[in-house]
């Protein structure tokens, strides 16, 4: 398995995963079609936001199950996040 790894200044990050060359292809198809204003720090509000949204639906739905959809809804929301080739 070759490993993907990224430098930007003093940092390395290296993606061993199973998934990594499927996630850098799709990274090289995703980026380019992002508006020029969303950076990593939009990411990174979205990915807290749909983590409480989707802890939320969880919490919920120990009153009413059908509040497992807004958990469905936060975990989708959250895969923007995983973008980290705009941080890098």
């Amino acid at each position: 398995m070759k490993a993907l790894i990224y430098q930007r200044d003093s940092h390395i990050l290296i993606n061993q995963s199973l998934t990594a060359k499927i996630e850098q292809q799709l990274i090289d198809k995703i980026l380019p079609l992002l508006p020029f204003w969303i950076n990593s720090d939009i990411l990174t509000f979205i990915g807290l936001a749909s983590s409480f949204i989707t802890a939320g639906g969880y919490v919920l739905s120990s009153q009413n199950k059908s509040f497992l959809f807004l958990s469905c809804v936060g975990f989708v929301l959250h895969q923007p996040r995983r973008l980290g080739g705009l941080v890098w």
